[in-house]
């Protein structure tokens, strides 16, 4: 209880110390300006601020403090004269006059100059004075039609003033304007519970209202198939590239993520997608996101539906790597390995959580199997290579989302990043198609012994130019490789006894018992 009181005494005297500077920034304010509504006496010299003040101030007594002094009033008592209440704030000129001048000057009339000097200061309290930029920015604006300088904000004004005129024609209603896409858009929260009706045209419009209902989907609609009957409620533009947006208020929801290998039963836990869960009267809808919003999952499923296997759509955003450095994608690793291990055969298993307590919990093996997962799958591969590539050479590659390849390609570059880990072997059973090697002749055909001529088996070692890479817009050039067959026979492609020493002649590599290929790159 004690400490308790301590904290309360301590925000009183807070509270107290803050009233107090308000107080005193009052009268200081009220002090910079003389009180006389006539007076012509300035408060500052031109060009300085209102901090750097040239106080010509004085305090002055509305009733005289001693008899024979201007408007002396015998009935108040001493502490009534030397009070606040007794004091007007005035320059010393005015202080003067008033002085010379009972009759003109009374008291009522220096008590009313007092109050509308203090309510113009309350008025006035934070703001900025006039300066001189502010009188030349006026006069620019005046004879040239356009501001001095442009207002940043001017836009973001436009849009606020038009949503405050809005709400004022209907307080029941929160309005937020925006301009997107070469459309203005003004989106309608209700403060309070908004009856209305309206009436829609045509089937398909009908068709997503029902399903704004009934399965917890945003209905679109077009404005001109849209008639709105509700007392205040805004009117709706017919044009026909308006359309009115009905949104399901959504509750916060969470789903865990976490895979099971479907061999060695090895939990894997996923990062949880955070989002909102949308209810229609027979079915709901969740979208969500997680690892900074890279991951996206959303589905629709109906109340009634007691079994737990079920269909997600899980998405990757890579626009979201935009403009990084390839080697630092944030949660890469994570999403990577995630895909692999659904590739791999891993079990996906989820539960939603509303407020703590479990909705459901559902699971699927089937994910793979969407045409969506591989196109997913195979962008992540593409980048795990390109981040080998990267640091192998050492190059700096910064990471494109809108980059596009082909399977040529993606081939090519899943070959260079297997071959500078030193993982690049393969043997009869991994080759598609039999290779191709070009040889210049060093002597005349028929004097070729039996590996050229196709009747024995032999290991060949050679080096070829690395080639260039196109990764995300940049150009990467590949170190020389250097490249061994092993039991390989050398098919020539023409007959070698009718050649003389110098002709080209091209070959097939056929494979051989013990056949292997492997290759490295001359870092």
């Amino acid at each position: 209880m004690v400490e308790g009181i301590g904290e309360v005494d301590m925000a009183r005297k807070k509270e107290d110390e803050f009233k107090q500077k308000v107080k005193d920034a009052l009268s200081r304010r009220v002090a910079q300006r003389c009180s006389n509504p006539d007076c012509r006496v300035p408060t500052a010299a031109p060009g300085e601020t209102e901090l750097k003040v040239n106080n010509v101030g004085v305090a002055a007594h509305i009733h005289a403090a001693s008899p024979g002094g201007p408007r002396y009033d015998p009935t108040m008592s001493p502490s009534e004269r030397s009070s606040i209440s007794n004091a007007i704030w005035l320059c010393s000129i005015c202080s003067i006059k008033i002085d010379l001048d009972e009759a003109r000057y009374t008291a009522p009339l220096l008590r009313e100059w007092k109050r509308a000097a203090e309510d113009t200061a309350t008025r006035e309290q934070g703001t900025k004075l006039p300066s001189d930029e502010d009188a030349i920015n006026l006069t620019t604006m005046a004879l040239t039609g356009h501001p001095q300088k442009l207002l940043t904000k001017g836009i973001q004004n436009v849009h606020t003033a038009t949503a405050r005129a809005i709400e004022q024609k209907d307080p029941r209603f929160e309005v937020i304007t925006q301009y997107k896409d070469g459309q203005t858009i003004f989106e309608y929260r209700a403060k309070e519970d908004v009856t209305f009706t309206f009436n829609v045209k045509g089937n398909e419009e009908v068709e997503s209202i029902r399903r704004m209902l009934e399965e917890g989907q945003d209905a679109k609609l077009p404005a001109k198939h849209v008639d709105i009957i509700g007392d205040g409620f805004p009117n709706v533009s017919p044009d026909r590239n308006s359309h009115i947006q009905i949104k399901k208020d959504g509750i916060e929801a969470i789903h865990r993520i976490w895979l099971v290998d479907s061999e060695t039963k090895i939990t894997e836990q996923f990062n949880d997608v955070h989002g909102k869960a949308y209810f229609g009267t027979k079915a709901m809808r969740f979208e969500g996101v997680a690892c900074a919003g890279l991951f996206s999952m959303s589905y629709s499923r109906p109340l009634s539906l007691l079994k737990e296997d079920s269909n997600f759509n899980l998405s990757v955003n890579f626009s979201r790597w935009n403009g990084k450095n390839i080697k630092e994608l944030p949660f890469f690793n994570k999403i990577k390995n995630f895909f692999d291990s659904i590739f791999n055969g891993a079990v996906f298993h989820t539960s939603l959580e509303i407020d703590g307590d479990v909705a459901f919990k559902a699971n699927t093996d089937k994910i793979k199997g969407s045409p969506g997962f591989y196109y997913f799958d195979s962008a992540l591969l593409f980048i795990k290579n390109a981040r080998i590539i990267s640091n192998k050479l050492d190059r700096e590659i910064i990471y494109d989302s809108g980059f596009t390849y082909t399977e040529e390609e993606a081939i090519a570059v899943y070959d260079a990043a297997n071959t500078l880990n030193g993982k690049l072997v393969v043997n009869e059973e991994g080759i598609k198609e039999n290779a191709k090697l070009g040889l210049t002749l060093s002597q005349d055909g028929k004097e070729l012994g039996s590996e050229l001529l196709g009747e024995k088996a032999s290991t060949l070692e050679f080096t070829e130019e690395g080639g260039v890479l196109n990764l995300y817009g940049q150009e990467v050039q590949l170190p020389d490789k250097h490249v061994c067959m092993k039991s390989v026979y050398l098919k020539p492609l023409k007959k070698l006894k009718s050649l003389k020493k110098g002709d080209f002649v091209e070959f097939e590599c056929v494979p051989a018992d013990g056949y292997e290929y492997s290759c490295f790159y001359t870092l």
